[in-house]
């Protein structure tokens, strides 16, 4: 086989450099990527050598505990300095690195044949960006580079496997290297397939394809509206008159796009005041071979809620993540006002999504997580506001959780309808093969769920269990679901072909129950959480969540590496006082550190008009579709009207809001609709044991609650 014995090869390739730059004197291994890969990537080849490559050297950066006293004191209503914001010069002399190291690494850069017009240093975040060959890559680094694909997008990237090295001399100078050794990619979508012997379906998991589909149990699935722009604006108090003024708001995207069509015929449909967008940062258009729906949600209710409000539409290229991002926005000559972003994933996956091991980059993901607070907080401190959806998985997590969920099979079983059993004693199976874990049905693409060898596994497994009546059922979502009759710690364990397969029974020892999302659990970032209206007009509000018909679980709870700002000290500590009897477990969460959502607004049963081929013209269809995405660009909308009235009344811009919303809520709780009602114990496809729920006041499922348009305004103003 030419293939296997080209791959062999590279991979030998691989180990010789590995082998020659671990001898090698006076070189340090800042990455070292193995030849395991990310789900849905496969290797291609060895990269052209004349292919260009584009990475970040992120260098040691100076005064960081400056910056964030500077950030916390134009941001606090309380201080003399509040919105007294820096400039982006004043930014970049406080934290960029001295000269003489700056010119030392240019140095070695050009001695290694890269030329001085393709590299540029981005003082405000301490960053050299280079662009070269990859032939001079591969000298400057010692390293190889390949090239992979991203089988859903079929998005090619290039990056090095074996190690990469640098000078000694230069570790004191350089943290690490960005854009060689991840493997980003959108953190809002997924194909998702199971090789398991019962079920071998294969589905794409779309808000928006999927709304309709699903039969909810009849006393779970809560009723409402379908939401339109005017059901938001009657709902919250948000005006429509309001004319245009100076505020800029942007829509944050990932190598995503949306359709001109769908926008106007949504204006023209709903009754809002035409708006088109006005500038596009980053690459433009990419359709039809990349997503729409996501950015056509986003600058549809963005515009509706912030009628007349200038609006951009901020791309980052695919393959990359929030510390370009936002790095991006800070090398910029000029900036929006607001942002919204509608992605996140795993804090502890954000140096590598879908990567298992990001200790191979040559760098953590709390680290990853540090480097872009302090971005947050350069952009911060500059009067930028940022709001943040909190995650479509509520507290356990999907795509992005370990595995190690306790399904709750014995209460919320097949939540969507569609099997044969209503419970399960036993709704998750521990699946192992060597050192690798696979946790069914919640990571049903794992792949060592096919073969010979695991279906003997497994029939060893099910003969051993033939009184536990095991199946696996489909629900109206496509779903897979495991039922026994059995309870999983009375299952017996089996051992057969090299596979261990019983029932899960979660112990505080393993991968967290739960899953923080980032940057929604950035302190440095405004949190927006999803609620679905209910009822007719006037409206109830309840916590969006598959158990009560929502196609999304709503994200919130508590980081694992922000320790917790004290702006929401007393909210935070009244919720973890006074409902301590919903708490989960005390070692499923970190109790002390920075709890979210802070806000939240509706985020269920939306629609919007999406391009039938993914194209900037029509033909459109209407879409209904759900999200906490959904959510982040509406109330970004309503916060850009407020922000103009600002701006109108010759006073600074919004910037970070937090430490306001809580000291809002302190002297006057009313501006918020108080959402005392679901929890945050789902994801999108599965119930489990433990979350968050809902409680009078703060609470991480919801936040403060929901705003009140006119109270938020006149508080504001008044500061």
């Amino acid at each position: 086989n030419k293939d296997l014995m080209k791959l062999l090869l590279s991979a030998l390739i691989v180990a010789i450099v590995v082998a020659i730059s671990h001898a090698l004197p006076g070189r340090h291994v800042i990455s070292r990527k193995s030849a395991g890969l990310p789900d849905n990537y496969k290797h291609l080849k060895r990269a052209n050598p004349k292919a260009e490559l584009q990475f970040s050297l992120q260098l040691h950066q100076q005064n960081l505990d400056k910056l964030e006293e500077i950030f916390w004191d134009v941001s606090d209503p309380k201080s003399p300095n509040f919105h007294k914001f820096l400039s982006k010069k004043q930014i970049e002399d406080l934290v960029a690195p001295p000269d003489a190291h700056v010119s030392e690494i240019k140095k070695w850069l050009i001695a290694a044949g890269i030329d001085k017009q393709l590299i540029t240093y981005r003082k405000g975040s301490a960053a050299i960006e280079i662009r070269c060959h990859v032939a001079v890559a591969e000298r400057l680094l010692l390293t190889q580079f390949h090239r992979f694909v991203y089988a859903p997008t079929k998005m090619e990237i290039i990056r090095h496997m074996g190690t990469a090295s640098i000078p000694v001399e230069f570790v004191k100078y350089i943290d690490f290297i960005s854009g060689i050794s991840e493997f980003f990619h959108n953190a809002h979508l997924k194909v998702e397939a199971s090789g398991f012997p019962m079920q071998n379906s294969t589905t794409k998991v779309s808000r928006a394809s999927q709304s309709n589909q699903a039969t909810f149990k009849a006393n779970k699935k809560v009723s409402g509206p379908v939401v339109i722009p005017s059901v938001l604006r009657t709902h919250y108090g948000i005006p429509d008159n309001k004319v245009a003024g100076s505020t800029i708001q942007a829509v944050a995207a990932f190598g995503e796009y949306y359709s001109t069509g769908a926008l106007a015929l949504f204006d023209s449909t709903f009754g809002v005041t035409p708006n088109t967008i006005s500038k596009t940062v980053g690459p433009i258009s990419c359709l039809p071979t990349c997503q729409v729906m996501e950015s056509d949600l986003d600058t549809q209710y963005m515009t509706s809620m912030g009628q007349s409000v200038n609006t951009w539409f901020w791309n980052t290229k695919s393959g990359s993540w929030i510390l370009q991002w936002l790095q991006d926005v800070q090398a910029a000559t000029s900036t929006p006002n607001i942002f919204s972003a509608s992605y996140g994933w795993a804090e502890d996956q954000q140096c590598a999504i879908s990567s298992t091991k990001c200790t191979s980059l040559g760098y953590t993901s709390e680290q990853y997580v540090s480097r872009s607070d302090s971005e947050f907080q350069k952009l911060g401190a500059q009067g930028i506001t940022f709001l943040v959806s909190s995650g479509d998985d509520g507290a356990p997590g999907y795509y992005d959780n370990a595995g190690t969920v306790a399904i709750d099979g014995v209460n919320n079983y097949c939540i969507a309808g569609g099997c044969a059993h209503t419970s399960s004693q036993c709704a998750s199976l521990d699946i192992s093969t060597g050192s690798t874990h696979c946790y069914y049905p919640l990571q049903g693409a794992c792949t060592i769920l096919s073969g010979n060898s695991f279906q003997t596994a497994f029939g060893a497994f099910y003969n051993a269990n033939t009184g536990c009546n095991f199946a696996v059922e489909v629900d109206s979502r496509k779903q897979n679901h495991f039922y026994s009759s059995c309870a999983c710690a009375d299952l017996k364990s089996v051992t057969n072909s090299g596979y261990t397969i019983k029932g899960f029974v979660f112990e505080s020892s393993m991968p967290a129950a739960m899953t923080p999302n980032y940057p929604a659990g950035s302190p440095y970032v405004t949190s927006v959480s999803a609620t679905q209206l209910t009822g007719s007009s006037p409206y109830g509000e309840i916590a969006a969540s598959i158990e009560t018909g929502a196609i999304i679980t709503t994200g919130g709870g508590f980081s694992a590496y922000e320790t917790r700002p004290s702006y929401q000290d007393t909210a935070v500590s009244a919720y973890l006082t006074n409902h301590a009897a919903l708490l989960p477990p005390s070692y499923t969460f970190s109790s002390a550190n920075r709890a979210y959502p802070d806000i939240s607004f509706a985020g269920h049963a939306f629609q919007i008009y999406a391009s039938t081929a993914n194209e900037a013209a029509c033909p459109c269809e209407k879409e209904q579709v759900d999200g906490t995405s959904a959510s982040s660009p509406s109330l970004a909308g309503m916060f850009a009207l407020i922000n103009n009235d600002l701006l109108a009344a010759g006073k600074p811009s919004l910037g970070f809001l937090n430490p306001t919303l809580y000291q809002m809520y302190a002297a006057d709780s009313s501006a918020f609709n108080d959402i005392t009602s679901g929890n945050n114990k789902c994801n999108r496809a599965y119930c489990a044991i433990w979350g968050f729920e809902c409680a009078t006041g703060w609470d991480p499922v919801t936040g403060l609650g929901s705003p009140v348009y006119s109270k938020m305004h006149d508080y504001i103003l008044a500061q």
